[in-house]
């Protein structure tokens, strides 16, 4: 009996402990299932940071952008017309500084080809079939000899309707050639692009050069307009990336300066904009932006350039990522 007792006594404490387990998991589900309040700020943990590094800034290359950033693209070389590739003298040696101290870390690196100055032979090389081949063959063998994890086509800018359907072929060619090895096809695009809509449907990520508009060049109200222009090309919104300055400009003759430079001549407030005449984006307005990719569902952020931040608590790209890590 006392035996008889003391499994009816188990059972019964067995039996509340299964109801309130299903219970707890009932919870989970239906919260899980529910919609989600568009009022409630999403967790950016995937949100991804990506950095141009110019080669003329490989000296302000420091361990917080592998820290912060998911992907740095080292800024770059060109095609020539032949669809060979024209290095500048330290490229090579400027890709293993950033291999090396890059190590185990889990930070994609990519490289740019072409930019602003730096696009002259795109359309002579993207118009001919055997030099758009060599170029493609060129590149992929460039990754893969460097390890890299992908390139960036920034062509500024398609000319013409040919040079337009052009740029289609090539972003086909490259991103056949890319996905046999798993590498990235991402471009640099500015809000107005009027190319051929196609072209955007080979590449992984599109880069959105919000800023260098006229008058205060890069304010929130302008990267949120820049964006709808791509999302209303019905292109998915993971494939989208949010350009940020790190640099101002003079209101009256467009003369730029580095972030650093503006926090070390004046003395500014985190949600202050504009000094001397020059207008940038600080703490504030890069964290706002950062906010608005998250709640989008965005792809991420991608940032022009990663030398002309400052260090420590200012620093722009740390604002971003903490952001981005920021819980709910």
């Amino acid at each position: 009996m006392i035996g008889e007792g003391i499994c009816e006594l188990l059972w019964k404490k067995w039996k509340t402990w299964l109801s309130i387990c299903a219970t707890a998991l009932l919870v989970v589900a239906c919260s899980d299932n529910k919609d989600p309040n568009p009022e409630i700020i999403k967790d950016g943990s995937f949100l991804k940071i990506v950095g141009y590094l110019p080669e003329y800034r490989i000296g302000s290359l420091h361990t917080d952008m592998f820290e912060y950033c998911t992907d740095i693209i080292y800024f770059s070389i060109e095609p020539a017309t032949d669809g060979s590739l024209i290095l500048r003298e330290s490229t090579l040696d400027d890709i293993q500084k950033l291999t090396q101290i890059r190590g185990s870390r889990d930070v994609r690196l990519l490289i740019s080809i072409g930019g602003w100055g730096r696009s002259e032979y795109f359309g002579v090389m993207a118009l001919s079939d055997s030099a758009r081949q060599a170029f493609t063959i060129n590149l992929t063998n460039f990754l893969l000899e460097q390890g890299l994890d992908g390139a960036d086509i920034d062509w500024e800018f398609p000319s013409n309707a040919s040079e337009q359907e052009a740029e289609m072929w090539l972003f086909r060619d490259l991103n056949e050639a890319f996905q046999e090895h798993g590498f990235l096809l991402t471009t640099a695009q500015s809000s107005w692009y009027n190319g051929h809509l196609k072209s955007l449907d080979y590449v992984d990520c599109i880069h959105i050069m919000s800023y260098d508009h006229s008058g205060r060049h890069s304010t929130y109200e302008d990267a949120v307009a820049d964006v709808e222009v791509f999302k209303n090309k019905d292109i998915e919104k993971k494939r989208l990336f949010l350009g940020v300055p790190f640099y101002g400009r003079d209101l009256t003759d467009r003369t730029a300066y580095t972030y650093e430079q503006m926090i070390s001549v004046y003395s500014l407030n985190p949600d202050q904009d504009e000094a001397g005449n020059i207008y940038f984006n600080n703490l504030t307005t890069i964290q706002r932006k950062t906010r608005y990719a998250i709640n989008e569902d965005l792809g991420g952020i991608m940032i022009w350039e990663l030398g002309q931040d400052a260090r420590g608590e200012q620093s722009l790209l740390k604002a971003i990522y903490d952001e981005k890590m920021r819980k709910n």
